[in-house]
């Protein structure tokens, strides 16, 4: 739709459309433009838990710059990457929505890792990617409790 296509190769950087790409250079949360999503699984407990956090990003003491939802993680990734977005996060996805996403975030120089902070797994279900680890760092507090099975 948007004649994007983007690529990575592990030690040979990431592009759209054949140009090479670059996360972006915030380092502060408020001035991030963050990406989420409600998915798919609607139990009243967990959807809670998501639009809390949310809020928490929102209107805490140092709030995000914003916060929008596009509806595919994969999409999401690639905006990090291109650094048309600073921050994405996101519970209940699988590993084929997230693991090339994985490959094109680190290529242009970004941050993967689980919402608690810890080292991505592709198989737990979540995902925290950010345009730096500094970043990605002060988010961690604020979303780390929507994802308990971490």
């Amino acid at each position: 739709m948007l004649d994007q296509m983007f690529a990575a190769k592990k030690g040979g950087g990431a592009t759209m459309n054949g140009k090479h790409i670059h996360v972006s250079t915030c380092t502060e949360k408020t001035q991030a433009l963050v990406l989420t999503a409600l998915g798919h699984q609607r139990s009243e407990q967990l959807l809670r838990s998501k639009v809390d956090a949310m809020l928490d990003l929102a209107k805490s003491p140092s709030p995000v710059h914003g916060i929008l939802m596009t509806g595919s993680a994969a999409v999401n990734m690639c905006l990090v990457a291109s650094g048309q977005a600073d921050v994405y996060y996101e519970h209940g996805i699988h590993c084929w929505d997230i693991a090339a996403g994985d490959v094109i975030v680190r290529e242009a120089g970004g941050a993967t890792m689980m919402p608690n902070g810890n080292t991505l797994d592709l198989m737990k279900r979540g995902i925290l990617c950010s345009s730096s680890t500094q970043l990605a760092s002060q988010l961690v507090p604020t979303i780390r409790h929507i994802f308990q099975k971490d």
